[in-house]
């Protein structure tokens, strides 16, 4: 078993190793965030410590990123839901909220998808459920490099794409944060990952549900999808580039389910956000 971070911990699910954390009181609701691509659970501080006195916060690394095991290919979006459903089960999580970024905006419309019994609301981000040419073309470059360079290669050039040049200017600290926490994927799980997407066509995870449609690219867009209901909400955050986790907190924190417990006027507390038909 793999020695997890401070203040993290590690639990065996289908055959691995998860790094996880968990934050807020056990009576809370549950939200659960989903990292990306070269991402660990630390990219989610913001919104955990925001977060923590409404819910029980469940933060995860995803296989072969930031401190979960990397296991051989082929990876698929249905291995990688499996991975949190596992994780639920293994933490005995009946139902939870889910938010993604990334890659992992795409995995929790797909877990939705395939589990809408343990799904209470979704907030997907900076996301596609399906792959495009231009950009699977971004990603078989990465592929090219990291396989002729190595890893390390590409570190710089990719916090560099994540973030808008003044918010690099106005941050050096979390710049540094991003690079170590990049530095922390593995290069198994980084090349099975964007193999998984862009070769195999895997990040093609999720279309409808019930009727509900799911745009096929919310890039740049945090959205609110019920299961069972519609789209409600989307909300643009402008220059944010990539990661909004860090350089758009605000809107990002605001733009969570609220917890489901009734509690409506927390949602016109944070952000005005309207009631979502199904719920």
């Amino acid at each position: 078993m793999v020695s997890p971070q401070p203040n993290r911990a590690v639990k065996r699910i289908n055959g691995i190793d998860v790094e996880f954390r968990l934050d807020g009181r056990d009576e809370l609701p549950w939200v659960t965030f989903v990292t990306g691509i070269a991402n660990d659970l630390s990219m989610w501080d913001a919104q955990a410590a925001a977060l923590e006195r409404d819910f029980r916060v469940l933060r995860y690394d995803l296989r072969g990123q930031g401190g979960t095991q990397p296991t051989p290919g082929p990876y698929s979006v249905e291995m990688l839901v499996q991975d949190l459903i596992g994780l639920l089960d293994g933490l005995n999580i009946r139902k939870t909220s889910l938010v993604g970024l990334g890659l992992g905006g795409a995995l929790v419309q797909a877990a939705a998808v395939a589990h809408p019994d343990r799904v209470h609301k979704l907030a997907p981000s900076c996301c596609r459920a399906k792959m495009v040419p231009e950009f699977a073309k971004l990603w078989h470059g990465l592929i090219e490099t990291v396989k002729k360079d190595g890893f390390r290669s590409i570190v710089e050039p990719t916090a560099q794409r994540w973030f808008s040049d003044e918010f690099k200017a106005a941050n050096p600290a979390v710049m540094d944060k991003v690079r170590r926490m990049i530095k922390r994927t593995s290069v198994q799980g980084y090349l099975e990952m964007i193999e998984m997407g862009v070769v195999n066509g895997s990040q093609a995870a999720a279309a409808t549900h019930n009727g509900a449609g799911v745009p096929a690219n919310c890039n740049g867009l945090v959205a609110n999808w019920a299961v069972g209901g519609t789209w409600a909400t989307t909300r643009a955050l402008g220059t944010a580039a990539d990661i909004t986790t860090a350089i758009a907190p605000d809107p990002v924190q605001r733009s969570i389910p609220t917890p489901p417990s009734g509690r409506k006027d927390a949602a016109r507390r944070a952000s005005g956000s309207v009631c979502i038909r199904g719920t």
